[in-house]
């Protein structure tokens, strides 16, 4: 998970990585399997293309050294494995379901409950993508809870018992994980 903070979890375990295996694995997360030339731009713009990609190069070769299967490479494109659970991308989702109308009744107010009060996407980091990447988060957050303010008015609700978007963040630990394989990533219990 990113909401929070960084935090990779294997076997119930945090794992500990550099702050560059860190910037490729959220990039990928929140951008999907991209180009190494895309990857290599993003996270080191101040230098030339050359010196980014032999960067990416390190990077990489020490993320698979060090955790196989949490990363895929196929050719140019490079994109995090299959099975890593990624918690922005599940909080995205229920808030496109909110919006589409796609969340029965009986869980609306539970479900916008966790679009409301998260914790905002990787507190601490500054980096442009990321920053742009959190205004998109909470954008679709601010809809999804309109949409379930409306449909609570809809229904005979009064619009006091639907609770303000604050846009501000909780404190929580927060885990970036994927199903228990030997190899995988895991998380505990959150």
């Amino acid at each position: 998970m990113l909401l929070g903070g960084w935090a990779l979890w294997r076997g119930g375990k945090q794992v500990r990585m550099s702050l560059s295996a860190q910037r490729l694995c959220v990039l990928l997360a929140l951008h999907g399997g991209q180009r190494r030339s895309y990857l290599a731009g993003m996270l080191w713009p101040d230098v030339r293309d050359g010196q980014a990609l032999t960067r990416l190069r390190c990077a990489l070769s020490r993320l698979r050294r060090q955790h196989d299967r949490l990363i895929e490479i196929d050719g140019q494109i490079v994109a995090l494995h299959p099975s890593v659970r990624v918690d922005v991308n599940e909080l995205k989702a229920v808030a496109r379901d909110v919006i589409a109308s796609r969340i029965g009744r009986e869980y609306l107010g539970a479900v916008c409950d966790q679009l409301v009060d998260p914790p905002e996407l990787l507190l601490g980091w500054y980096e442009d993508w990321v920053l742009q990447e959190r205004d998109r988060i909470n954008q679709l957050r601010r809809a999804a809870h309109a949409q379930q303010a409306s449909s609570h008015l809809h229904r005979g609700g009064r619009s006091a018992s639907a609770r303000p978007f604050s846009g501000q963040p909780r404190n929580a630990a927060l885990a970036y994980e994927s199903p228990p394989l030997p190899a995988e990533l895991s998380g505990p219990d959150l």
